[in-house]
């Protein structure tokens, strides 16, 4: 009775501390590659602005129409000085009247700004990269982010798998070292 009572105890404080060390490695990896996907997202956000610049350029704001068919998870908005929306790849103006956000105030005070924050009209986590262009006018670039969360559920498979190969190990090993012990 007790030899069996003791096993069970010894599998229990295994299985308890493996599982904390698999929630805490979840959760920590979650972290990580949240952080590398969003910086990642960062810099492709600025790039995809310099890109747009360029065009604006060279072909003018034509060239944001046609942008339109090419990028949907990218928001492109356009504001001239006073803040008014000249164009939005997104919504009809009308929804987009005086646009005085951190992101548009930097950009005018350094040149660029960005901000993260909940976007009303898309009412999901947006990065948002304004760049001030040669006419005064102000071209926003925003993308969704995708969320911790998001990457949380990406990697849970994997880490589904990881975690019931540990248990079985623990399992079969405790089983082992109990029978040692008793």
């Amino acid at each position: 009775g007790t030899h069996m009572k003791l096993r069970s105890k010894i599998q229990h404080s295994m299985i308890m501390v493996i599982t904390v060390t698999l929630l805490a490695a979840y959760a920590l990896t979650t972290l990580v590659i949240y952080r590398q996907n969003v910086g990642l997202m960062e810099q492709e956000t600025r790039q995809e602005a310099n890109y747009i610049v360029k065009a604006i350029e060279i072909s003018g704001t034509d060239y944001l129409k046609q942008m339109d068919e090419v990028e949907k998870n990218t928001r492109i908005t356009l504001i001239d000085p006073a803040g008014d929306v000249l164009y939005d790849s997104t919504e009809d103006a009308v929804t987009l009247q005086n646009h005085n956000r951190p992101e548009i105030k930097a950009a005018h005070k350094n040149g660029t700004g960005q901000e993260i924050r909940r976007s009303m009209t898309m009412s999901k986590e947006m990065f948002y990269y304004a760049k001030l262009l040669p006419d005064g006018n102000v071209l926003r670039v925003s993308k969704t982010m995708n969320t911790a969360l998001h990457t949380a559920i990406s990697i849970l498979p994997i880490m589904g798998l990881i975690a019931v190969v540990a248990l079985a190990f623990a399992y079969l090993l405790s089983r082992q070292q109990v029978a040692k012990l008793i």
